[in-house]
């Protein structure tokens, strides 16, 4: 187990999930805050941090010289000196390969820092596995009584239960190095040409936002970009997941993704155990998630996701309420900004990714990001800030070092729950906006639970298909997109590409799903702000100030919660969002789908909908142009309080002159004489036509026989309302 820990912390690249106290409390506004333990921090900035390449053979040499002491019980002290300066030398060891992978990720085409990376990633996983078998050594000898005292029982026995890695899984460790490292810098080359010119996705969606790209010619592009990242990327993790299932085997397991749950993560449940978890979310979720998404899609807008909070913008914005929830927080955020621990400028030499992470040996979290240039990035950077700083809070005050790290589920609620209850601020910092930025943020969490299952499913997908192959790839993830919400279930398309642009799924395998649980577990924090918003603070941070060594579940056990794994519990949260957001109220009053206000019939079609008359369909459409049936007239009818007709006639189309006489009839109107039509005498049609609730087509016809659309019978009816029943269109608008 503890092998496989170490092998874990290099592959997952050390990436975490993914001002003096005294001054902050005699700011106006500060709410004071005790849950965390003071740790010893850097005064350093970060940019005085150099990176030192070290040697292995010095720290083999220390170990031996440890390892002849042991003998003599006289020298537990020297030992325990010793020891805990070589301890000392493993975080510096982790820390110059984590500056190494920051540096890396700054410039992901310097082929040079991408080397250094990995021989880092070597180095640390040769001194820990000599640092592992020095402390068997002195476990068992006279001189580790001060050893002892520091682990339980089961850590003891773990510990002496490792065994060094072999050299083909040092060559495996080795060589996924180099294909993540591929991944990342082939990731920020890949382009396509066309029209003379090469374009890569920011260029694209420059040219968007600028005017020179029209709608049609940008998805053409974003497809062609889309499926060349899909074929040069897919290669690589192809690669990446044959290795992978190697490494698992020689770790002892049959299944890649239990050795990724129990020995990469460390968490308190197996893959087997979210069946139900993943059938709920479909149940409950997603259907949330997709009338809120509608809902931020057609509710009025301000602008705000459109706005740049890149650079030190949303941290600007961030900073001065974070002291509103906790001095605590404040502080933390105070040391990373005097410190200069943080990279959030935007750059076309940076990763694809964004991370917070830990310097061990300066106990120094660093957060980088690299803000979006596509449409609607701005609200997705700025709500990302939030979400890195629960993590950069949680590293900050609590201990660090190589072997001392939190399980991704857990960390991932520092993040999503503080986005959550941070959204109490909006209104003062958006406005207007406001509302508009909180359902983006419920929107986006709804996703993230939906989102993280699908890519467990697709990851379960490919490694237990020993041969996959790329299009198998993507026919799967086109199928789980649309039983997630995320494709038009109508999208004809039998692949689709863009789980490649997920970097965690090369750099993180298995990582996606601690989304889903910690998003489901966040909200615990939200539904109980729902009462008592600081009450829920006080909850969360709790939460936050939590060992370790806690597991995901049983940190919502000890705060006598929930498990946020439980169906009984998404399908609460579900039926609790949609009651106290109105979603079914909201949705209501958007107006129909396929009525944009310009065309001929949208004044009747609104005045019918608006007054009950009329109600869309599932899809949210009215369907206009759709041919009109008797049942569609007897309903019609029906909500204009008029006697329907009876008829067999049911889904068979009415023609013109048959609704013109229904409409007569219901309302009273008399025949009239002559006809201004050569093909009908009918006498109704002459009086609808003396009211102008009927005209003829061009030719001067009626054409009595034809069809007529669901359009044309709402502006017949309308008209007919306007000018012979006035009091009942003003008691249907009341």
């Amino acid at each position: 187990m503890i092998k496989n820990r170490i092998i874990s912390l290099l592959l997952a690249a050390l990436l975490a999930l993914s001002a003096a106290p005294a001054a902050l409390a005699e700011e106006a506004g500060v709410r004071e805050t005790d849950f965390f333990t003071k740790q010893p921090h850097s005064s350093l900035r970060y940019e005085e941090m150099s990176y030192e390449h070290l040697e292995l053979e010095p720290f083999l040499e220390e170990t031996n010289a440890i390892r002849a002491l042991l003998k003599e019980p006289s020298n537990e002290e020297a030992v325990r000196r010793r020891y805990g300066a070589l301890s000392d030398r493993m975080d510096l060891a982790v820390t110059m390969l984590t500056l190494a992978m920051i540096r890396s990720y700054q410039d992901t085409g310097d082929q040079a820092l991408a080397e250094e990376v990995t021989y880092a990633t070597l180095l640390c996983t040769d001194m820990q596995d000599a640092y592992l078998l020095l402390l068997q050594d002195v476990l068992v000898s006279p001189c580790g009584g001060f050893l002892r005292d520091q682990f339980s029982d089961e850590e003891v026995t773990a510990f002496l239960e490792y065994e060094s890695l072999s050299d083909t899984e040092r060559d495996l460790v080795s060589r996924e190095a180099e294909l993540t490292s591929q991944y990342l810098s082939a990731y920020a080359r890949i382009s396509v040409d066309c029209q003379g010119r090469t374009w890569r996705q920011e260029d694209i969606s420059a040219a968007l936002l600028s005017g020179e790209l029209n709608a049609e010619a940008y998805a053409s592009l974003r497809t062609a970009l889309a499926q060349a990242r899909n074929q040069a990327l897919g290669e690589i993790y192809l690669e990446l997941a044959e290795l992978r299932r190697e490494l698992a085997q020689l770790a002892g397991y049959e299944d890649y993704a239990a050795y990724c749950y129990e020995a990469v993560h460390w968490r308190d449940y197996a893959p087997e155990d979210l069946h139900d978890f993943y059938g709920a979310v479909k149940s409950y979720i997603v259907p949330l998630y997709e009338d809120l998404y509608t809902l931020y899609r057609s509710e009025p807008a301000h602008g705000t996701a459109y706005a740049d909070y890149g650079g030190s913008a949303a941290l600007d914005l961030i900073e001065p309420y974070l002291g509103q929830l906790s001095s605590e927080m404040a502080e933390a955020f105070a040391y990373m900004r005097e410190q200069g621990l943080y990279d959030t400028a935007r750059s076309r030499t940076k990763g694809n990714m964004i991370f917070t992470t830990i310097l061990p040996s300066y106990g120094a979290p660093f957060y980088f990001g690299n803000p979006g240039s596509t449409p609607g990035s701005g609200i997705y950077d700025f709500c990302t800030t939030v979400h890195e700083f629960g993590h950069y809070n949680h590293f900050y005050w609590h201990p660090c070092g190589w072997l001392t790290s939190d399980g991704p589920d857990t960390s991932e609620v520092h993040s999503q729950g503080l986005e959550l209850l941070f959204s109490h601020f909006y209104p003062e910092i958006f406005g207007e906006g406001s509302d508009e930025v909180i359902l983006y943020e419920l929107v986006f969490l709804l996703s993230n639970i939906a989102d993280g299952c699908l890519h467990d499913e697709l990851e379960q997908f490919v490694y237990e298909s020993g041969d996959v192959t790329l299009e198998q790839i993507n026919r799967k993830y086109r199928q789980l997109c649309g039983e997630y919400g995320m494709a038009d279930p109508d999208d004809p398309r039998e692949e689709l590409y863009g789980w490649v642009d997920v970097n965690h799924l090369f750099t993180q395998p298995f990582y996606y799903i601690s989304y889903a649980v910690s998003a489901a577990g966040a909200f615990s924090f939200w539904l109980d702000a729902q009462d008592d918003y600081f009450a829920a603070v006080d909850e969360y941070l709790t939460f936050a100030a939590l060992d370790t060594d806690v597991g995901f579940q049983a940190g919502f056990e000890m705060l006598g919660m929930d498990t946020p794994l439980s169906p009984a519990y998404l399908e609460h949260l579900a039926g609790t969002m949609r009651d106290v957001l109105e979603v079914d109220t909201r949705l209501e009053a958007i107006p129909p789908a396929d009525i944009i206000g310009i065309e001929w019939f949208a004044e009747a079609a609104y005045a019918l909908y608006a007054a009950g008359v009329l109600e869309k369909d599932g899809d949210g459409c009215l369907h206009p142009f759709d041919t009109a049936t008797w049942d569609d007239t007897a309903g019609l009818l029906e909500g204009m309080d008029r006697t329907a007709p009876t008829s067999e006639n049911g889904g068979a189309a009415i023609t013109r002159l048959e609704l013109a006489r229904l409409l007569a009839e219901a309302f009273g109107v008399e025949e009239a004489g002559g006809t201004p039509f050569p093909d009908t005498g009918d006498g109704l049609v002459a009086a609808l036509a003396e009211l102008e609730v009927v005209s003829g087509y061009a030719d001067g016809t009626f054409r009595p026989q034809q069809p007529i659309t669901r359009g044309e019978m709402w502006t017949m009816a309308y008209r007919l309302l306007l000018a012979v029943a006035e009091p009942l269109v003003e008691d249907l608008a009341a």
